[in-house]
């Protein structure tokens, strides 16, 4: 065990966050998607991954059975080092923005490194309809 700085109260694992508790791995997790400008027409999707991971991509298509056309956005990352995170000083946090989507629309998913073959499960999104 590791103890607390002179001042400082030793953290409840009950309060620290996920990631502290379950450290990165090459598999995409805590995938967060938020809208952009236009959430008719974008989407913005970031994720972790450990650092051994060395590209990220976005693959996606329009939700239809006959639709087999997939897309690929390449994200970038930015390394993220926490000094006091025993367990995992530095992970990837990956970044990719969808453009050109077509407003009330579903599409799948999934996000991953294509050099290591190494993919999230397939999940869908839904674009905002046009208001107004």
């Amino acid at each position: 065990a590791i103890a607390a700085p002179r001042g400082m109260q030793k953290a409840d694992p009950k309060q620290l966050p996920t990631e502290a508790l379950l450290p990165a791995t090459k598999t995409p997790d805590n995938i967060v998607l938020t809208w952009g400008v236009d959430p008719t027409t974008t989407q913005f999707i970031n994720w972790r991954a450990s650092m051994d991971i060395k590209d990220g991509v976005v693959q996606y298509r329009e939700l239809r059975a006959w639709d087999s056309n997939i897309n690929e956005k390449t994200a970038y990352y930015v390394e993220m080092v926490v000094p006091n995170m025993a367990a995992q000083p530095s992970v990837k946090r990956f970044m990719a923005q969808l453009t050109k989507l077509k407003p009330n629309t579903s599409y799948q998913y999934r996000v991953g490194s294509k050099n290591a073959d190494i993919w999230s499960p397939w999940s869908k999104i839904l674009t905002s309809p046009v208001f107004g």
